[in-house]
């Protein structure tokens, strides 16, 4: 669009200057036509664009020897162009026959006439050529402007997204962090009282740290392995505490789990989903769970059996979604998540496989 509307604007300058042309000529020559004022149109554009593209190829790149040489040669011939066109053989064509009646060929005069055209079209594409340069580089300092406008508007909008997560967040914690004071505090009235109660409350203590932690603004993107182990052992001692039926579940722990991270709550958000929606109090049909680490990752599975009584639990899965989401984020390709939902169990697979081994502790 930008060079069409440029296309437009020469053309319609051309035009003008050609009647302006017309208009100055016809007050010396009654033969003057409009017809040959644009008859002679040709050659100005020739002599316009030339010296420009020459300015424009060889001055602005500092290429100034040479410029100066295309410019002598571009002079020359056109000086014999028009002297053959004017007064060869041809015939006169343009000053002896249109512009003064009974003209008499003079070189002085020619070439005076030739500094002059020469000399106004070259003014014209050098201001031209300026004008060009001055408006390409307002462009650009324009467009430079804008898009570090835009870039301090992204930052303040991110800067104001990142405060309001950060509220939503120490919001967040504030009835968190006052359920723990009174947990800690339960824990030490209790300690003495009743031991078993007392460690009862310490681990649920210890399991709400480990939410709060996994929650806070400020958290570590990954854990150790291991203390991601340890919480899930502590919520199924704290759920063994609080339930009256007993419950059946399976550990397969092999591996370092000292030698791999894991974003928090992972296994815990399985875990969790196996209670919710398993049968659990069936000694034959206990919740699996493995956790095998090799050289270059681990693998993850908890497989339970679906309750055949209805708990009445609404399954919105957003649990596993951001389980997902967090994953996809963490480890990219390295990391994949399969469920495997059959009539009666629940199965799913966590496999992190590193591709270098900068992951491992030493």
């Amino acid at each position: 669009m930008i060079n069409l509307n440029i296309k437009r604007e020469h053309i319609g300058f051309w035009v003008l200057y050609g009647l302006y042309f017309y208009a100055l000529n016809a007050l010396g020559n009654e033969e003057m036509t409009i017809g040959m004022a644009l008859l002679s149109l040709p050659f100005f554009v020739f002599v316009f664009y030339t010296v420009h593209y020459i300015i424009k190829r060889f001055f602005a790149r500092r290429r100034y020897l040479s410029g100066t040489l295309m410019l002598a040669c571009f002079y020359i011939f056109s000086s014999g162009l028009i002297y053959m066109l004017s007064y060869g053989q041809s015939g006169a064509l343009v000053y002896g026959k249109y512009i003064v009646a009974g003209y008499e060929f003079s070189w002085r005069e020619f070439l005076q006439t030739l500094l002059v055209l020469h000399g106004h079209f070259s003014i014209l594409a050098l201001l031209y050529f300026y004008y060009r340069e001055k408006l390409r580089a307002t462009q650009e300092k324009l467009a430079e402007t804008e898009r570090r406008l835009a870039l301090e508007q992204q930052k303040v909008a991110l800067e104001e997204q990142k405060k309001r997560y950060e509220y939503a967040a120490l919001a967040a914690q504030v009835s968190p962090h006052m359920m723990a004071n009174i947990f800690q505090n339960w824990k030490q009235e209790l300690k003495a009282l009743k031991p078993a109660l007392g460690q009862q409350v310490d681990r649920l203590y210890h399991l709400m740290r480990f939410y709060m932690k996994a929650d806070h603004a400020d958290r570590l993107r990954t854990i150790l392995l291991d203390d991601e182990v340890k919480a899930v052992y502590n919520y199924v001692e704290v759920r063994r505490g609080s339930l009256d039926r007993r419950f059946f579940i399976e550990f397969d722990i092999t591996g370092n789990l000292l030698g791999f991270s894991v974003a928090p709550t992972t296994l815990l958000t399985l875990v969790e989903n196996a209670f919710k929606h398993g049968e659990v109090h069936h000694p034959d049909f206990p919740i699996h769970v493995q956790v095998r680490t090799q050289r270059t990752g681990y693998r993850i599975v908890v497989e339970n059996r679906k309750a055949r009584v209805d708990k009445n639990i609404i399954r919105h899965g957003y649990g596993l979604k951001n389980l997902k989401r967090r994953l996809e984020i963490l480890y990219g390709s390295q990391a994949s998540i399969t469920i495997k939902d059959t009539e009666e169990y629940y199965h799913v697979i966590i496999l992190i496989k590193f591709k270098h081994l900068k992951h491992l502790q030493p």
